[in-house]
This record gives C-alpha cells, structure tokens and sequence, in this order.
C-alpha cells in the first residue's frame, strides 16, 4: 500500500493534543516536508565560503580555510558578518553584507543537490507529500538556487529571510511559514543539518530530522532537539515515515 494511502499517527510528541485527534479515521494524509537548503538540499559551502574570504579579505581580515568557516552554514547573514569581523554597528555590518552578497551573487548558482538529494525528493513527490524550502538565506537566492538545479517543480513553497534579514531567524521563518500556508503541525516533519533547523522545529512543535551529509555532527543535532539523524538520504524516507508513524 502507499504512503499516501494509509494511515498516519504520529509517534513523537509534537502538533496540539487537538491537532493529534481522530488519526485512526483518516485513510489519506497529507505529509509536509520542510527542507533547509544550504547543506541538506545543496552543497553551498565552496560558493558561501569563497564569498566569506572574499569579505574577509576586503576589511584586511585573514582568510579561513572551509572547514573553519562550515560552523558559520546555517544562521543569520548579520550574526555571521558581525562575528566574523567583529563588528556590531548596524550600518558596518550592512555595508559588510553587500561586499559579501555583491561576490556571491556569482558564484550562488553553483551550489549542487548532494548525492541521493533528487532521488529523495522524487519519492517524496510520489507519495504527494507537500514540500517546502525552509531557509534562513536571502529569499531570491534560495529561489535562484532552486531553478539554477531545476528543482522547482518538486516544491509547494520557497521561504527565506528578506533584503534586510527579516525572517533570518529560523523560528521566525517556520512561524511565518505555518501561517501562510495553514499547515497541520502533526503532518510536518523538519530535515535540516544544524542546530538551528532542529530548535526551529521543535519551537512550533514540529517533528525533526537532522541530516549528517551536511555541516553539523551528531551530537550537536541531538543536543539540539533532533528526533532522528540520518546519513544519507536514501535513508529519509523511512525515518520520516518513523516520525509520523506509518502503518497500513
């Protein structure tokens, strides 16, 4: 029987006690993913990473190597331009973020889907789960990142923080999200690859999967809140069935 055929209780503690009612009498579901971008749907740190250098460099700052600029994947631009250059005036950081966005805005498009990423996606689209990209970067980035792989056609939605960095904030980014959309929380599991991805989650009481491919570790996404972590993708469509509870 498929996926989208059967029943679906949810076996984590998450959605209102309201929200987790009369499962049993449901016989279709709709399931919603909500996937990060940078490090779960693509591999963005070259492109991301360059374009750090190259705003380190511009304000006589010494470069760092991928792997120490990998923790800098997944918060707001502000917060990482104000700590990596040590800066908190709001107009430097500004003026920051535009020498950064001016060099990534030719380099972004190079950002590729991680080995297995498509075909997950395909088997999520099969079983007519809803999918949305839920990310903290600039808006029309994610979008151009988006059509750049020809990925459009496998998502509902597309959501991002704003020129300004409004909705940079991952919890504000998956309340704005839920709204707009009017999203069950019991049907929706979060995969993203740090920490922010599974707070976010588990602030709108959400279930969460933390993804090893990405930027993060284990620990980090567990300490987090993650109720799974996985290794690879063909590995996604199990757990998310797990989250949810999956039974014929």
């Amino acid at each position: 029987m498929a996926l989208g055929e059967i029943d679906v209780t949810p076996s984590l503690m998450v959605g209102s006690q309201a929200d987790r009612l009369n499962y049993k009498s449901r016989r279709s579901l709709l399931i919603n993913i909500l996937w990060d971008l940078d490090g779960t749907l693509v591999d963005s740190i070259p492109a991301v990473a360059g374009s750090f250098n190259h705003t380190l460099a511009h304000y006589g700052k010494p470069t760092r190597s991928f792997e120490e600029l990998r923790p800098y994947i997944g918060p707001g631009l502000d917060n990482i331009i104000a700590e990596l250059l040590d800066i908190s005036d709001k107009d430097e950081i500004a003026a920051a973020k535009m020498v950064y966005r001016e060099h990534y805005q030719q380099s972004l498009t190079s950002s590729e889907p991680f080995e297995g990423v498509l075909a997950a996606l395909e088997a999520f689209k099969q079983i007519g789960a809803q999918q949305f990209v839920a990310t903290a970067k600039y808006e029309l980035y994610a979008e151009q990142i988006i059509e750049a792989n020809k990925l459009n056609a496998y998502f509902s939605g597309i959501y991002g923080s704003t020129f300004d960095g409004k909705y940079a904030d991952k919890k504000e980014l998956l309340t704005r999200l839920f709204e707009q959309e009017n999203l069950r929380k019991a049907d929706t599991v979060m995969i993203g690859d740090t920490k922010y991805d599974m707070e976010a989650g588990r602030y709108i009481d959400i279930a969460t999967t933390g993804v090893l491919w990405g930027y993060s570790d284990e620990v980090s996404l567990k300490e987090a809140g993650a109720h799974d972590v996985v290794e690879t993708p063909d590995k996604l469509f199990d757990v998310v069935k797990k989250a949810l509870n999956t039974f014929c």
